[in-house]
């Protein structure tokens, strides 16, 4: 008798591993982006030891995470979204004194974008026998949700400096001040644009007037709400991020924003365009929180430093 031949256990073999020059790439690209990524933080973190912008950086980035920037940017967002609605009404209120048509023609010859020209020619249409009602209606909105924006502002702002927030008592005051001041700068930025399609090197020289006027704005804001600044030159950094980052989201709106607006229109309606004007909405509370958080990390850094100099001077010789 012959023993019987072994049998093979085909469960223990493992099929062997092959692997195609895409996956070896990708794992080695993958690889090379943490070790790279790893390396600019240690080394960000040496720089943070001997430059004091890069560790005010740092110390922006903490503060934000520990004021919940994004939870704040967007009661802000949420805010102006409501006091945009109640700005709304009153132009529709106003649009009812006039014809559709000529309105709807006056803002293509303007270079009004085709979808936002037929949407106020129809709210124009709409409101048509209810203007009284509107106009009146919408001022009222318009006044109370300029409140509540500047009361948002002034909390955040409180919340961020870490100082008791400041009682609003002339609310009236306090929302003209709002509407006239957001206004304003809306209406520069059209001017801009508005010079810009009409001439370059004017339209150049306007958008510098515009972000001098927005840095200008910010400044004189910053320093009317609250906070623990020594003086004007410590608000200046966050003056700086909001001029350029509002020129900045300018552009992006006229370049890329307005066709997207167009193309929610078509695809989601006004959802679409409701979704995409609260997203630049957040983007914009956001750049608001950077600035006021660079603010009180340059002013901490501003205090230190003239601490220490003054320690030194205390521990110098005297001959």
């Amino acid at each position: 008798m012959h023993p019987d031949p072994p049998v093979l256990d085909v469960t223990d073999v493992s099929p062997p591993m092959v692997e195609n020059g895409h996956t070896s790439r990708l794992k080695r690209a993958t690889a090379w982006s943490k070790d790279t990524a790893k390396r600019a933080g240690e080394h960000a973190e040496r720089a943070r030891e001997s430059h004091s912008s890069v560790d005010v950086g740092f110390r922006t980035a903490e503060r934000q995470r520990r004021v919940a920037a994004m939870v704040l940017a967007g009661g802000i967002a949420y805010r102006i979204f409501f006091w945009l609605l109640a700005l709304s009404v009153v132009i529709g209120g106003v649009l009812g004194f006039f014809d559709p048509s000529a309105v709807q023609n006056a803002l293509e010859h303007q270079g009004v974008a085709t979808w936002a020209a037929s949407a106020v020619s129809s709210a124009t249409r709409s409101s048509d026998g209810n203007e009284w009602w509107l106009l009146l209606t919408g001022c009222w909105l318009v006044l109370w949700t300029g409140y509540t924006c500047s009361k948002a502002l002034v909390l955040a702002h409180a919340t961020i400096w870490d100082v008791e927030p400041p009682k609003i008592d002339r609310p009236l005051r306090a929302s003209l001040l709002f509407n006239g001041l957001t206004i304003a700068f809306v209406a520069a930025m059209a001017g801009a644009r508005w010079v810009r399609d009409q001439d370059e090197i004017g339209g150049f020289a306007a958008t510098m007037l515009v972000l001098g006027v927005a840095f200008g704005f910010w400044l004189v804001l910053s320093h009317r709400l609250p906070n623990r600044a020594s003086g004007w030159l410590d608000l200046v950094p966050g003056a700086a991020v909001v001029a350029v980052g509002l020129q900045a989201m300018h552009v992006f709106t006229v370049y890329f924003l307005g066709p997207k607006l167009t193309s929610a229109t078509q695809l989601y309606g006004v959802v679409g365009v409701v979704t995409t004007v609260l997203f630049w909405f957040y983007l914009g509370g956001r750049l608001i929180i950077a600035g006021t958080t660079l603010n009180v990390e340059f002013t901490d850094a501003r205090a230190a430093k003239r601490g220490r100099d003054v320690t030194s001077r205390r521990l110098e010789p005297v001959e």
